[in-house]
């Protein structure tokens, strides 16, 4: 039984005597062992600075490749629209080039027409105007009267006024031409007249010469008698017979003076 009891604070002891504390490990570190701790530190540090470097080489790398890379696309492309533009410039000048030939052609064609059209509608307009003089003198009409008919005819032949007008509305319609007011200015200056009174007399010329006129006259040449008609419609008679001078086919005509 003393044998079996032993005492308590001897198997305390015996058992505590086995545990350690992990700071008493800490402490017993000798220096080698932190100089070979620091070492592994250090290598894994540099390691790490140098896998980091390398990375960024490779990504630099990689990001100038891609730059290369699309700048050389992007040159292969501006490249080949620019070819593009340029055969588009070469195909629509050809074009423009035939089809200014095929035109200039065509107005050739055209000009030579127009001009034997030209001399066609001369010549059916001389023959008009020579078929219109002859029906004058064979109707009695070969007169002042039949001269402002034969004015206006002819007036609107040329397109000068609308062709449903009447006798006195187309000469109203050429007194307002430029050549009717050129001549206008120079005759009422040389007879010493209004204009205003000689534009008056324009108005209501064509119903005083129906009044005053009659049968053929005598001779080749229409005459302005000077004993029918005022000095203001003797005027704008002698202005009409004057623009006509211009025109095609015109009559012969006089202004009788009386001393």
């Amino acid at each position: 039984m003393q044998r079996l009891l032993k005492s308590p604070t001897r198997l305390t002891a015996a058992r505590t005597s086995k545990i350690r504390h992990p700071a008493h490990d800490q402490n017993r570190r000798t220096p080698a062992t932190m100089l070979a701790y620091n070492s592994a530190l250090e290598e894994l540090e540099l390691t790490w600075f140098r896998r980091s470097q390398e990375q960024s080489i490779k990504l630099l790398k990689i990001f100038e490749e891609s730059k290369a890379v699309w700048s050389k696309s992007s040159e292969e492309k501006q490249a080949k629209l620019r070819k593009e533009f340029n055969d588009q410039i070469k195909a629509f000048s050809k074009q423009w080039a035939t089809l200014h030939k095929d035109f200039g052609a065509e107005q050739k064609q055209f000009e030579v027409k127009a001009d034997q059209l030209a001399l066609q509608n001369r010549d059916l307009l001389k023959a008009a105007l020579e078929e219109r003089s002859e029906r004058m003198k064979l109707e009695g009409n070969y007169n002042v009267r039949g001269a402002l008919e034969r004015i206006v005819y002819l007036a609107k032949l040329e397109k000068k006024v609308p062709p449903t007008v009447g006798v006195q509305e187309g000469l109203d319609k050429l007194a307002q031409s430029n050549e009717f007011t050129a001549i206008l200015h120079k005759e009422v200056s040389a007879r010493r007249l209004s204009v205003t009174d000689v534009m008056a007399s324009v108005s209501h010329l064509y119903d005083e010469v129906c009044n005053r006129t009659n049968g053929n006259h005598d001779i080749g040449s229409l005459i302005i008698v000077k004993t029918k008609f005022n000095d203001n419609e003797r005027a704008a008679l002698v202005i009409f017979l004057k623009v006509q001078d211009n025109w095609k086919k015109p009559l012969e005509w006089m202004e009788e003076h009386i001393m």
